[in-house]
């Protein structure tokens, strides 16, 4: 099917700033985003995806791209999405709500979570963030949710991953209790909310108080 003048300026604004190689099928909805089989690869640094995008079945790497906002993602990346290693970006919305692998939003200046995905199947990886609230995390994290350790972020909704991993972050805690705090979550992991009480009252009884909050 031809593509009208305005579908044919999208798709030569995509190939200005991705790679087209890497596409192998091109659609568009009903309201001209463009809905893509293959992998999605930012070529040039901006602070915006310059397009709007459907649903994309493949990767969708935005990474150290120099983004400010996600506004124009896809609703849907069948596999990994990464918008890692943006500094100055410092919001999730707009972003996917459902991502079939991995989602990366490392080393931004996230701090807090408020557009992530409801569902990612893999790992949801936002360590170096300086997360003050897990506000907006996920309902359910396939994989492991890696993130800092900071002794007054509550990290209840972690529970929601089938393994917490810690990084030190600039808190000055000891590796040994940030262990002990990583080990007393991954006891519950997985189980959410219905196990939320239990792993309450073990944290505060380790002295893990500002933690233990959802």
């Amino acid at each position: 099917m031809a593509l009208t003048p305005e579908q044919l300026d999208i798709w030569n604004t995509f190939k200005l700033y991705y790679d087209p190689k890497l596409i192998k099928q091109v659609q568009f909805s009903d309201d001209n985003k463009l809905n893509l089989t293959g992998d999605v690869q930012f070529l040039m640094g901006s602070s915006g995806l310059n397009v709007k995008f459907g649903e994309v079945k493949g990767m969708f790497n935005v990474s150290g791209m120099g983004l400010t906002s996600l506004s124009g993602a896809p609703s849907k990346v069948t596999e990994v999405f990464s918008a890692a290693r943006n500094s100055k970006l410092e919001s999730l919305k707009g972003g996917p709500l459902e991502v079939g692998e991995d989602y990366t939003a490392y080393s931004c200046g996230l701090t807090n979570l408020i557009g992530a995905p409801k569902k990612v199947g893999g790992s949801f990886m936002v360590f170096k963030n300086p997360l003050t609230s897990l506000e907006g995390a996920p309902d359910y994290i396939g994989g492991t949710m890696s993130l800092n350790y900071e002794p007054n972020l509550p990290l209840l909704k972690t529970l929601v991953a089938n393994r917490v991993d810690f990084t030190t972050g600039k808190t000055r805690v000891s590796w040994d209790k940030i262990v002990q705090c990583q080990d007393i979550l991954n006891k519950y992991a997985g189980k959410g909310k219905r196990v939320m009480f239990d792993a309450q009252k073990e944290l505060e009884d380790a002295g893990f108080a500002e933690n233990a909050r959802w």
